[in-house]
């Protein structure tokens, strides 16, 4: 499916020491793919509240990000969002995201992500990407670092930033998609947890082929980065060798990074 088939998503106006991201060109101002939201934020009633009960009003770092023209994207057949650092179940044990509930990314990234969905159900209506870290601030960057200073998987903040910082990256695996928000989305198998660190070189692109021929990886789990992966990047994306669910969509140099 090419982007000119894309249907119309209303975009709201938000790249690591990780790879270099792939496209640089402007986003139109209307973008979309199957069933999946790129829309134009609420503006909250002066006592917070939302204008009307299509969801919670935006957070104030929420606020920030819209205004620095990064987009919300929201759920959809075919892609769901469940952020591993909104909650503790993550290797920092810490919920960190107490002001980001939702993904944001710049209009570039969410654009590419908009026509991956869409790849995906045309190939596979059963599945669904799910999107577990969107656009990080640099203070969540600093606990990650703190807690595993590693620069193969966590860029140091003393020394760069990640694609992250910057709402060009995002970190996605595959699940079942089971047709109902209030489902929660079931992931596939594909080797590893994300930021299961001691999986050491099965977590990487690099080491794929190899530990799949030898049966390190089962057939099922490089059956499914291979699909992952074909969809992201025929989108667009480009994926970090280092990290089979780690892709950047758009040049972090081009944007200020969130602190």
């Amino acid at each position: 499916m090419n982007r000119g088939s894309l249907l119309g998503l209303t975009l709201l106006a938000v790249c690591a020491g990780e790879p270099a991201c792939a496209r640089q060109e402007s986003t139109p101002p209307q973008i979309a793919a199957a069933g999946m939201q790129v829309q134009a934020p609420e503006v909250p009633r002066p006592d917070g509240s939302s204008p009307d009960a299509r969801g919670p009003a935006l957070t104030a770092l929420e606020r920030t990000l819209a205004d620095a023209g990064l987009v919300e994207v929201k759920p959809g057949p075919g892609l769901r969002v469940s952020l591993v650092y909104a909650t503790d179940r993550n290797f920092t044990g810490l919920a960190l995201y107490d002001d980001l509930p939702r993904c944001w990314l710049r209009p570039e990234a969410a654009t590419l992500l908009a026509d991956a969905a869409s790849r995906l159900r045309a190939r596979r209506p059963d599945l669904a990407l799910l999107v577990v870290d969107c656009t990080r601030p640099v203070s969540v960057q600093r606990e990650l670092w703190r807690t595993h200073p590693n620069p193969a998987h966590v860029a140091d903040p003393t020394r760069g930033t990640s694609a992250h910082n910057h709402g060009c990256a995002v970190d996605v695996t595959l699940a079942k998609d089971a047709g109902s928000m209030t489902q929660g989305p079931a992931p596939l198998d594909l080797g590893t947890g994300i930021d299961e660190f001691a999986a050491g070189e099965r977590l990487t692109v690099t080491h794929e082929a190899r530990l799949c021929r030898e049966g390190a990886l089962s057939p099922a789990a490089c059956a499914n980065r291979r699909l992952l992966r074909a969809v992201m990047t025929q989108a667009g994306f480009t994926p970090y060798e280092g990290e089979w669910w780690h892709f950047s969509g758009c040049d972090k140099s081009r944007f200020p990074a969130v602190p």
